[in-house]
């Protein structure tokens, strides 16, 4: 017999997977083609689609909130009812001719408003009184 050392086989399974980077046909080398199924790649658009929900809820509250108080506003520069003589600040009861209609928009054209008297205007008729 011979004086022959064995040589130890080797077992595929035993073998330790690496990714070579390969060249692409763009020429660009180092870079690994990640396939679809990463769980990165399909993680990421959910990622990003929760990160800027709130973003995007937020903005269309303030768009909504802003388009509100325009139309408030045009609405309350025509009802008349803060400068009548009968309106009042009482939450209860604002105006005493007319409850159910004040400061809504059917108070627009409404018979019984009398404009408030100035400050000015209240001590000169007392002064003209006196």
């Amino acid at each position: 017999m011979s004086n022959l050392a064995t040589v130890p086989t080797l077992n595929y399974s035993d073998r330790i997977h690496t990714e070579i980077a390969v060249p692409s046909e763009s020429g660009t080398a180092g870079q690994t083609n990640a396939s679809p199924t990463d769980p990165f790649w399909l993680l990421l658009p959910a990622s990003i689609f929760f990160l800027l929900l709130p973003a995007v809820l937020t903005f269309s509250d303030i768009k909504t909130s802003w388009k509100h108080w325009q139309h408030h506003r045009k609405i309350n520069a025509i009802i008349p009812c803060r400068g009548c003589h009968f309106f009042n600040t009482n939450i209860r009861l604002n105006c005493a001719v007319h409850p159910c209609k004040v400061l809504t928009e059917t108070a627009v054209n409404c018979p019984d408003f009398k404009p408030k008297e100035t400050q000015k205007h209240h001590q000169q008729k007392h002064i003209d009184n006196k």
